[in-house]
């Protein structure tokens, strides 16, 4: 990392490691760096980059119980005090996003006002029901006037989410940790990195990338399975131990139809079982078939008998949903 007054202006990633890894080495950066320009005013607002995008931060001094201890604890609300953010703007159909968006994009929130910067924009985007938030301590020692040697960070977050396929509260999830300096250690002394390739910010990478209206996309690439998930996990499962999964679930999901409950006479129940087996708990086993699986199952499906009614439902069901979840690999598999 390189610092300048205590926060980022760039890092040295090692072109080898994985997206993920870049991602958890930009998130750890975000964490270290603190400024503390502002200790004589005890608290002070202060812009920098983090995993996040750029955010203002507020800052607080506090002088501990012994003479030589200080602390200083940064907060962040990453809606409303982001104002370049990294994320993904979803449709209302399947959850696909059409292009990376960022908050300056849009307009920009400074200490609650909205500043616009586009007159084409007429509406506010957020990225709710989420929210999330973050706070860090860092206790240190003060060697020298303005010097500081940082013993212990403490850190904690938390993301809020409704999620639309539950019913029932809010989902809250808290994570919180404590780094302790264990040695103080020579940088001459440190390896080298690899390959090092520098980035003027700590922003959060997505595997995907960005999609690009009409680009050029080859046809192996349009048989190649995908991700559900918009971090770029995909499932390590075996093709044929995804099919039958598929198989499975999806004869599962018939079962629960042909059960279903009168929604006039067990409304509660019957909302409950939608939401836990909609039909979009299937989208996430198809993602990750390539076309030669999708093939496999689509010959399989059509050459069920159709005075079954089991048979016909889940033949029905497939086809169904084939064209549901991506634009592109049904597109070939339903020539």
């Amino acid at each position: 990392m390189n610092l300048e007054d205590g926060l980022v202006t760039s890092i040295d990633l090692p072109a080898g490691v994985s997206v993920n890894g870049k991602n958890m080495m930009r998130a750890l950066a975000s964490i270290l760096q603190v400024d503390t320009s502002g200790q004589e005013m005890g608290m002070w607002t202060r812009r920098e980059m983090s995993i996040h995008g750029e955010c203002s931060y507020e800052y607080a001094f506090l002088q501990g119980e012994r003479a030589k201890l200080k602390e200083v604890s940064k907060t962040v609300s990453h809606i409303k005090d982001c104002v370049k953010r990294n994320y993904k703007m979803f449709d209302n159909s399947d959850a696909h996003s059409c292009d990376g968006v960022r908050d300056d994009d849009v307009h920009t929130m400074w200490n609650g006002a909205m500043v616009e910067e586009h007159d084409k924009t007429d509406n506010m985007y957020h990225p709710e029901p989420i929210h999330s938030t973050s706070m860090s301590t860092f206790q240190m020692k003060e060697l020298a006037p303005k010097k500081f040697k940082i013993e212990k960070i403490f850190s904690s977050g938390a993301v809020v989410v409704q999620r639309f396929s539950e019913e029932g509260p809010t989902h809250a999830t808290i994570a919180n940790r404590t780094l302790t300096l264990i040695e103080v250690t020579n940088m001459n002394q440190q390896k080298q990195i690899q390959n090092p390739r520098t980035f003027n910010d700590l922003e959060f990478e997505w595997m995907e990338g960005n999609t690009i209206w009409n680009a050029p996309i080859s046809v192996d690439q349009l048989k190649q399975k995908e991700s559900y998930f918009y971090n770029g996990f995909t499932m390590d499962e075996t093709q044929d131990d995804l099919m039958e999964t598929t198989k499975d679930s999806i004869r599962k999901y018939v079962e629960e139809l042909q059960h279903f409950h009168n929604p006039s006479t067990h409304r509660e129940e019957t909302i409950q079982k939608l939401h836990q087996q909609g039909i979009v708990k299937l989208l996430p086993f198809l993602h990750a078939l390539n076309y030669d699986s999708l093939i496999k199952l689509k010959t399989h499906y059509l050459g069920l008998r159709l005075d079954n009614e089991m048979d016909k439902a889940s033949r029905d069901i497939f086809l169904e949903i084939l064209p549901m979840y991506s634009a592109l690999i049904p597109l070939l598999s339903r020539r």
